[in-house]
């Protein structure tokens, strides 16, 4: 993303000192400040994941490039061309929900080196592009001139369109009449809200939001409090790659203590809140150390659930550079007792707040059987060993070491 920043600035640079007729001075003012623009511009949407923002900006550029017959621009234009369409094929939602979807969670073709991924990703390619640029910005117009029409118009337009997308919600992912109060895990909402029961939100309410120690003991404690919800819908949902049980993984030894398996209709597990709640887990302490960043890390021979928690730091310099750039992606590899390796991307700070490290759960239906059945994970989905690196920058940006510690869940 670095280099499709210096790319794009480098163009801009080039095409005002093309086009213009100021003086030296004022041009590489006016080309100093087109950078910030750009910089601020690739902070917002890259850094947020939503390139559809970036990659429309390039329209602009590509129309000023037609006015002004020049080699090498039109050269540079399209290596920026290039990795604009790279980065949008590569962060588009959709696109990322089908490889997950045909492959498994987890997986991404970048940094797993799979041909067959990089094929179907290649495939795709062209759709994924049309729905990060131009449909957005069509579907993002589009849908204010229908909203203000429909609050303009007499009648009961806005009452009966809201009702109509509550009711394709619940055909959608239907949620039956609960007693109590219900919340949602992950992160998906609207079956709930269209569901018409009361909903009882945890203090951070989406999953991805408790990203720090302290946000994630707070959620951690409201289920094991008396305002905990009677019902909890668990949808296990993740974001560009995600080791799944990194979001709330605070909060998945309150489930298990507190709430019992109900039913999976194969979108929700239904989990209903015990009488009595528990106010702490109970763990056996397995082992903890320090080792290096990238290194293989084997894990204890040991039955039943391990939890981890994990500190890995940036350096002073990551800190800085953070502030300019989006820092180099931490990259877990797992290997798993059958063989399959697996890499997700983690989140230092996630990683602090302790979450299920073994067996592996990769999607609801896993979740569905670790809640429902025995604590006795299968072989397959058993993690042996693990390593953890950036996927560039090395020491520059994060520690050489980090601090592991493994411990077993304890059934209560």
């Amino acid at each position: 993303m670095i280099i499709l920043f210096l790319a794009v600035s480098a163009s801009i640079l080039l095409l005002v000192g093309l086009t213009t007729q100021l003086a030296s001075a004022s041009k590489w003012a006016l080309g100093v400040l087109c950078a910030l623009f750009f910089l601020v511009t690739f902070k917002h949407t890259v850094i947020t994941a939503t390139v559809a923002g970036f990659s429309s900006l390039f329209v602009l550029i590509i129309i000023l490039a037609f006015l002004i017959t020049n080699r090498y621009l039109v050269w540079l234009l399209s290596i920026v061309l290039v990795l604009s369409a790279a980065a949008s094929v590569r962060q588009d939602p959709v696109l990322v929900k089908a490889v997950h979807d045909k492959f498994g969670a987890g997986v991404n073709w970048g940094g797993n080196r799979r041909a067959d991924i990089f094929a179907f990703c290649l495939e795709e390619a062209s759709g994924a592009y049309s729905r990060t640029t131009y449909k957005t910005t069509w579907e993002t117009y589009s849908g204010a001139f229908k909203g203000l029409r429909s609050r303009i118009s007499p009648g009961n337009a806005l009452a009966d369109r809201f009702a109509k997308a509550e009711a394709d919600i619940r055909s959608g992912a239907p949620v039956p009449a609960l007693p109590g109060n219900v919340d949602v895990y992950t992160y998906d909402l609207s079956a709930l809200l269209a569901s018409n029961n009361k909903w009882n939100p945890r203090p951070v309410i989406l999953s991805l939001n408790a990203y720090t120690q302290d946000l994630a003991r707070i959620n951690e404690e409201h289920l094991r409090g008396p305002d905990a919800p009677d019902w909890v819908l668990f949808d296990l949902m993740t974001m560009a790659g995600q080791l799944p049980s990194l979001n709330d993984g605070m909060s998945w030894p309150a489930l298990l203590d507190n709430y019992t398996f109900i039913s999976y209709d194969g979108r929700f597990v239904l989990l209903r809140k015990n009488e009595t709640a528990h106010p702490g887990s109970k763990y056996e302490d397995i082992s903890s150390g320090t080792f290096r960043t990238g290194a293989t890390v084997r894990l204890p021979a040991a039955d039943g659930l391990l939890f981890a928690e994990i500190d890995l730091k940036p350096t002073l310099l990551g800190v800085i550079l953070t502030e300019f750039f989006r820092p180099p992606q931490l990259h877990m590899t797992l290997d798993m007792e059958d063989g399959e390796i697996r890499k997700c991307r983690v989140i230092s700070r996630e990683m602090e707040t302790g979450f299920l490290l073994s067996p592996l759960v990769s999607n609801t239906d896993e979740f569905a059987a670790l809640k429902a059945g025995p604590f006795r994970p299968q072989n397959e989905k058993k993690v042996t060993s693990i390593s953890i690196a950036p996927s560039y920058g090395g020491s520059v940006f994060w520690s050489g070491t980090y601090a592991l510690t493994v411990k077993k869940y304890v059934p209560q």
